[in-house]
């Protein structure tokens, strides 16, 4: 990927780019099929300078020289912009649910709960369609996709360019490569000081599981049980089952049902997992209850009988979510499964993941409640000397310096 100053007349005939070192050929028919699209952004934006850049699917499209404002695609996109420059934002893809609200208060993030929302290009069963009448409510020049390729996607992007005249961008951030996804927003976005440090946290997780996995020498199987019953399906790519083998474990999946973004249920006794992991408190507690419909469905699975099951925790998103399990659901999924190789205090790695990326400040007993467990205390009495723990008078914790690795963490 890569940019080179351009006037947009010069561009909309057809020119010579430079993308990631090598030369390219710019050419019109690979930006936009419809020459409206052309006719559009030429006379939105006349005849000032922009930037001819090549995404991660390879397409030429020119965009403003300086992006002041941006509208997100999906819940992905939207997540990572939140951690990396949320003033950005001009518009949500999904709107912030009634129980985070507080969390985006506590964060100095309330700005982004009104504003506009406009849906998602590609969304899960549940959630709204792209709006395109509200996208062009907004003033800004550029529609953002993070993620992973996708079928029809550039058709998909042709399409809302031609209803709106804005530019798509899509940049990759699959599993390994959320780090330069960063690193290529900050760019985009002039704000390359905010995403190195992201970069280099995210990038310091891979190399840490890279060198922990090569201990895992069992077998283990693990499926993750996605969506409000634990029944949804990916149809492509999955991040989870991605993070799953990145950690050294293996991915069990579960064939289509007649609907293929869910899995056939009637397979459910036959899952040969070691582990369940759920993405929904509501689904396991009615499995740990022993009632309700999603018990119904689950109460035949090995591993639920075992008792081999467990609910990822969640603030702001569930850690199992796409924009959160390369990082600190990763971490979490190792330590909670494979505790004597993945062996960090994963505490402390909480505390870290909330007060690097979004500024939120976790109390003793919000750490406890995310990770399920009535020992915070005693961890915390264990700990204390190894750590300096800095609270205030209400007991909230203020900054944890690891004295190992000083040098390394400082949190404040």
């Amino acid at each position: 990927m890569g940019e080179k100053k351009i006037s947009r007349r010069d561009f909309l005939k057809g020119i010579t780019g430079i993308a990631a070192g090598a030369a390219v050929t710019v050419a019109l028919p690979k930006v936009a099929k419809a020459d409206s699209i052309a006719a559009k952004l030429s006379e939105m934006l006349n005849e000032r300078e922009g930037i001819a850049y090549v995404d991660s699917l390879g397409r030429e499209v020119i965009i403003p020289e300086k992006i002041i404002s941006l509208i997100p695609s999906g819940i992905y996109a939207q997540t990572i912009l939140i951690m990396l420059c949320p003033d950005k934002l001009a518009a949500l893809a999904r709107p912030v649910s009634e129980e985070d609200i507080s969390d985006y208060e506590r964060s100095g993030l309330e700005y982004l709960i009104g504003l506009p929302k406009t849906g998602e290009m590609f969304p899960l069963p549940g959630y709204s369609e792209i709006n395109t009448d509200a996208i062009n409510r907004q003033g800004t020049e550029v529609i953002l996709d993070i993620g992973a390729p996708k079928e029809g996607q550039i058709e998909k992007f042709d399409m809302v360019e031609d209803e709106t005249g804005k530019v798509t961008l899509f940049i990759n951030a699959t599993v390994g490569n959320l780090g330069n996804a960063f690193r290529e927003l900050g760019s985009l976005l002039d704000c390359e000081e905010r995403a190195s440090e992201l970069a280099e946290y995210v990038d310091g997780i891979y190399e840490e599981i890279g060198e922990f996995s090569k201990n895992v020498s069992e077998e283990i199987r693990v499926y993750y049980a996605a969506g409000s019953h634990g029944t949804d399906r990916r149809r492509e790519y999955s991040f989870q089952n991605e993070v799953i083998r990145m950690l050294g474990f293996i991915p069990v999946e579960v064939p289509a049902g007649y609907d293929e973004r869910q899995i056939d249920t009637s397979l459910i006794p036959e899952i040969e997992a070691d582990y369940i992991i759920f993405g929904s408190w509501q689904c396991y507690d009615n499995i740990v209850n022993m009632e309700g419909e999603d018990y119904e469905i689950w109460q035949e699975a090995d591993a639920i009988k075992r008792g081999a099951f467990a609910v990822a925790p969640g603030l702001f998103q569930s850690w199992m979510g796409t924009a959160f399990v390369q990082t600190i659901g990763a971490l979490w999924l190792g330590n909670m499964i494979f505790s004597e190789i993945y062996s960090y205090d994963i505490y402390k790695r909480a505390y870290i993941f909330y007060n690097l990326l979004f500024a939120y400040y976790l109390s003793n007993d919000e750490l406890a409640a995310l990770l399920g467990t009535d020992d915070f205390i005693n961890y915390i009495n264990e700990i204390n000397g190894e750590i300096d723990i800095w609270k205030d008078d209400d007991g909230n914790i203020l900054q944890i310096i690891d004295r190992k690795e000083s040098d390394k963490w400082i949190i404040e």
